[in-house]
């Protein structure tokens, strides 16, 4: 994983755009992994509700992997654990991926990430054997500010500061949206989201604002709005 880190950081050094647009990804992913482990470890309690196979969430993020479709109703209560199915190798690509995530932040601001990034990667479970432990699941998907850090909320803290990078890194404004990367017929798109968001934008009354961010990756185009106070992801 620690090349796959430095190699990343390299990238983001001199390709910018491309090592934000995989960090990005990259956190799509790692969303995708987080619901699917929660998914299965509500599923493993109440075996008789019916078991979501978020097949769309796992095409939509780039994720090439059926299996991973029957895995929440495959997983049973064995003793205070449980058994996922392709719980070991869920872990793995969770570790692979928040290395391309923080990959970008850690090159802008190591002081603030590199410590709490490695403690939180070598806290996460190994799952040996598709076993996992639902306290520790729950523990490492905390997303609240009340408790102890969690790998949840340096997720959510990373892709505050990707979209931060990703604003500095505009090449042009559309109707407010900080756009960059961006192919010809991508700009209809970018224009008719951003008359949305303006029609609707006084209903946020004194609330804090949205900011808008949008680029082209891979055969993607990937709008976000993000919100002026953290939010969970």
């Amino acid at each position: 994983m620690k090349t796959q880190i430095l190699a990343a950081i390299g990238e983001s050094e001199l390709q910018p755009a491309a090592a934000l647009n995989a960090a990005l990804a990259a956190n799509d992913r790692v969303k995708y992994f987080f619901s699917l482990l929660q998914l299965a470890l509500d599923h493993a309690e109440h075996p008789g509700h019916p078991a979501a196979t978020l097949e769309r969430e796992r095409i939509a993020c780039g994720v090439d992997d059926p299996d991973l479709d029957s895995a929440v109703a495959s997983t049973r209560k064995i003793g205070k654990a449980c058994r996922m199915q392709g719980a070991e190798k869920i872990m793995a690509r969770i570790a692979a991926d928040m290395g391309l995530m923080a990959a970008p932040a850690l090159a802008a601001k190591p002081g603030e990430f590199t410590n709490r990034f490695k403690r939180l990667l070598e806290a996460l479970p190994k799952a040996e054997e598709d076993v996992v432990e639902p306290n520790v699941i729950s523990a490492m998907m905390a997303a609240g500010h009340g408790g102890p850090d969690s790998l949840h909320r340096l997720v959510m803290d990373l892709h505050k500061q990707l979209n931060a990078l990703q604003a500095n890194l505009a090449e042009e404004t559309l109707d407010g949206a900080a756009a960059y990367n961006l192919d010809t017929e991508d700009r209809p798109l970018v224009l008719a989201f951003m008359a949305g968001i303006n029609r609707t934008a006084k209903l946020k009354f004194n609330h804090p604002g949205l900011a808008t961010t949008a680029t082209h990756a891979g055969a993607r185009l990937i709008i976000q709005t993000i919100s002026a106070r953290p939010m969970p992801m």
